[in-house]
């Protein structure tokens, strides 16, 4: 086999199945500025407002949402499909009564002013925008429970607070999900 071949075979392993997790493990501590990503601004003014989180964090903001469907949407600036479908689940905010966005960025902390650059081409004003303090390697896969950490990961919660459903890649898969996956999953957790 030629030495590009086997390159090419691996980029198109990597395009089919989406995207995997950086291979460099984040797990340094979070310094006190990364905890203090977000920038003060209202909702809706075109600002973007970033937080830095852990786990612990993240499922504070999922109860700051009770009552509501909650959205989840696990993406990275490095992956292809999650750029494509981040606008899509941005739109959805405005598109559900009882439908509460968040995105939660697996990268550095320290790339807030790209992730937010982003974030605003996608005018993401209403949703509630969060990077992982641990950054995108395998302990921040593994503390957001993102199996083989493949991106886009969408987590979907009842009004109850409970993962309702999960829709990930399936590298075994024929069929990959899409956006209409994920609409289908919010409308029937709306519709209860």
């Amino acid at each position: 086999m030629k030495p590009y071949a086997s390159w090419s075979a691996a980029l198109m392993a990597v395009v089919l199945a989406g995207c995997s997790a950086n291979t460099t493990p984040s797990d340094r501590p979070a310094t006190n500025s990364e905890a203090e990503v977000a920038t003060s601004a209202a909702v809706g003014t075109g600002e973007i407002v970033l937080t830095a989180v852990d786990r612990a964090g993240y499922d504070a903001v999922l109860q700051e949402h009770a009552g509501k469907v909650v959205l989840v949407d696990f993406w990275a600036t490095w992956c292809s499909p999650c750029m494509k479908q981040l606008g899509h689940t941005v739109s959805l905010t405005t598109q559900h009564e009882g439908l509460a966005v968040v995105t939660v960025a697996m990268e550095d902390p320290d790339d807030s002013e790209a992730l937010k650059k982003a974030l605003s081409a996608r005018n993401a004003t209403a949703t509630t925008n969060l990077v992982s303090k641990a950054g995108g390697g395998s302990p921040a896969m593994a503390a957001f429970d993102i199996p083989g950490g493949s991106l886009p990961h969408y987590k979907v919660y009842g009004r109850d607070g409970k993962l309702r459903q999960t829709i990930a890649l399936d590298p075994t898969a024929e069929k990959q999900f899409t956006t209409a996956d994920v609409d289908a999953a919010v409308e029937k957790l709306l519709a209860e």
